[in-house]
């Protein structure tokens, strides 16, 4: 299904990048960086496969998390392709993540996702940590609103196209490549967006220049979360995103994922 979005989506892409005179190698480069990801919002139809804030359902004799609980995901209920990461083809993901700006959780964290067997017991746990001072996320089904196609953010794809130096000329044209991308794409694709992203890129523009410092080159975005207005306390906005590298989530090793948070 990604393919065939993909090839749609860039045939539009293209054609509206030419009658803007846009160069076609750096079209080609900016789409040869869309990837594949699930939209997900509050919903409780039939493509519901999650839980949004409330207490999470921990293994018996589980610590609890020391951020709170932001979402889960039932990963056998996930459609089938909708993202290119190794997930697990059963058991639950969970979510945990603070949107105050003090710094807990920031950077590579042991806690920050939980992943659950199938069949493993269980039980309701408090949705926040001992030593945590912010409220619970209210509770509420989580369904799939949107799958299909996540480029690059224009500053991400002019410093991965044209290194940390690139000039204002270079960023001018990212600029307008994304802005046509979004025009060609989202009226024909009909790509819904929703305030969890699973997969596909990251909501944060400064997650890849933090990840360079980390070893290893493969982190994938695992999940990205641009907090609503009831989720936030003393903020206006925030986006958090839960990075983690490739060979890890493919061996169910969830000890160093990195948590990044924007506001």
């Amino acid at each position: 299904m990604f393919e065939k979005d993909l090839a749609v989506a860039a045939e539009l892409f293209r054609a509206q990048a030419a009658a803007r005179n846009l160069p076609p190698q750096t079209v080609e480069a900016f789409i040869r960086g869309v990837r594949p990801a699930i939209h997900l919002a509050e919903s409780n139809g039939p493509r519901c496969v999650g839980q949004r804030g409330g207490d999470p359902s921990l293994p018996l004799g589980a610590p609890i998390p020391a951020n709170p609980f932001v979402f889960s995901i039932d990963c056998a209920l996930l459609p089938e392709g909708a993202t290119d990461l190794p997930l697990p083809p059963d058991g639950r993901l969970l979510f945990f993540a603070s949107v105050e700006w003090d710094g807990n959780g920031e950077g590579i964290t042991s806690d920050a996702v939980r992943y659950v067997p199938a069949g493993a017991p269980t039980r309701p746990r408090p949705s926040t940590g001992p030593s945590s001072t912010q409220r619970p996320y209210r509770q509420r089904p989580l369904g799939i609103v949107g799958s299909g196609l996540s480029a690059l953010d224009s500053y991400d794809f002019a410093r991965k196209q044209w290194g940390e130096e690139h000039d204002e000329e270079q960023e001018d044209l990212a600029l307008k490549l994304g802005e046509v991308w979004q025009r060609a794409t989202d009226p024909q694709l009909l790509d819904v967006s929703g305030p969890i992203q699973l997969g596909g890129n990251a909501m944060a523009t400064e997650l890849d220049e933090l990840l360079e410092a980390e070893d290893g080159e493969d982190w994938v975005n695992l999940a990205s979360w641009t907090c609503q207005d009831e989720d936030l306390d003393s903020i206006e906005s925030a986006t958090v995103v839960w990075a983690i590298q490739r060979h890890d989530l493919a061996a169910l090793r969830f000890n160093r994922v990195f948590t990044h948070q924007e506001q």
